[in-house]
């Protein structure tokens, strides 16, 4: 057998969870080793952790959804310093823009004529 690699693995272990089987009774079927099915289990298990631990929580939301290519830039600040910001916000469907209070009008006419066009 041609060795797997972790996508091959992966499918496998899925397949083993799916089944409801012990891991002896799945490789048994499976020609597998249960040894290796409960040690992917592991790894992939732990690499699914490191995972979320090193990536903070918003990135992951943002992530997740898709955004057009034009908005695709924002701009991030610290909590403490969005406080003391003073902003309002204008939403246009599912868009949501936040103005701090000094801003440039010209270039707010132009991000909301973008936003409304693509919306």
């Amino acid at each position: 057998m041609a060795k797997a690699d972790r996508e091959e693995w992966a499918k496998r272990v899925q397949r083993w969870k799916d089944s409801g089987l012990s891991a002896r009774e799945f490789a048994a079927e499976t020609g597998l080793k249960s040894t290796s099915l409960t040690y992917w289990r592991w790894r992939l298990k732990k690499e699914q952790v490191a995972v979320s631990e090193t990536t903070p929580p918003a990135t992951i939301a943002i992530a997740r959804k898709r955004v057009p290519k034009a908005l695709q830039f924002v701009e991030l600040t610290s909590i403490a310093a969005a406080a003391a910001d003073e902003r309002f916000e204008v939403v246009i469907g599912a868009i949501s823009v936040r103005v701090p209070s000094q801003f440039d009008e010209t270039s707010l006419r132009k991000l909301l004529a973008l936003v409304t066009e693509r919306s």
